[in-house]
């Protein structure tokens, strides 16, 4: 906050209304990072042990998690509204807790994936077929073609941005908060290792509102379908 406040400072407009808004929108972004920190550490600490916990210590492992997230959002929202000038000023107040309320959902799905996810190898043999990007998934009376290329999730980071752009074309201010979801999943598809749990939840997340506007139904098809081939769906 006083990085903020520094730079406005110099700028001569400490007073200005851009003040109370980047200092909201800053606020918001540490939210977002608290989330993913609070993930990362949940996967890394208590995942591996899940086979070994009771089901009322996993669901005590998730409350913390989501007692951690709605902390942090307080804690956004008292660090706002302690700034000279800030006091009374509820639009930016609604944001961070928009952003707070967001996260939160994000993070109870990402847990509670990993949660209903099993830890060790499943049963399913596996064929590779001849040729690139040709591996064949063989389950339990069903035969599935799957691509876990990294051509494959290329193919869907050009569709998420495909849809990304059809919804920017669309102004409906109600898909704010999916397109947030949307950028994360964008992002995580772009990474040489991309975690598939993440991807799957951020899809799912993503799915519920994205397919209520007809306009996107051809750009969320597209994504859909290659989120079923990469395993995601």
């Amino acid at each position: 906050m006083m990085q903020v406040e520094t730079e406005f400072i110099k700028a001569n407009a400490f007073q200005s209304s851009g003040r109370v808004l980047y200092t909201a929108l800053r606020l918001s972004d540490g939210i977002v990072r608290y989330r993913k920190f609070i993930f990362e550490k949940w996967t890394s600490y208590v995942r591996p042990r899940l086979t070994s916990v009771s089901d009322d210590d996993r669901a005590a492992f998730v409350g913390v998690a989501l007692n951690a997230m709605d902390a942090v959002t307080a804690m956004a929202k008292e660090l706002h509204q302690s700034r000279p000038g800030f006091n009374g000023l509820s639009g930016p107040q609604a944001e961070i807790d928009k952003v707070g309320a967001r996260e939160r959902r994000l993070l109870e799905a990402e847990v509670n994936l990993h949660m209903t996810t099993p830890t060790v190898p499943s049963s399913q043999i596996h064929v590779s077929t001849s040729g690139a990007n040709s591996p064949v998934n063989v389950g339990s009376g069903s035969l599935t073609q799957q691509v876990n290329s990294a051509e494959g999730m290329a193919e869907l980071v050009s569709a998420l941005n495909h849809l990304l752009e059809a919804m920017a074309q669309t102004m409906r201010p109600e898909l704010a908060e999916v397109r947030e979801i949307l950028l994360e999943a964008k992002e995580e598809a772009a990474k040489p290792s991309p975690n598939r749990l993440k991807l799957s939840t951020f899809l799912s997340g993503a799915g519920g509102i994205v397919q209520t506007v007809a306009a996107l139904q051809p750009a969320w098809e597209a994504v859909q379908q290659l989120g079923r081939t990469l395993g995601l769906a």
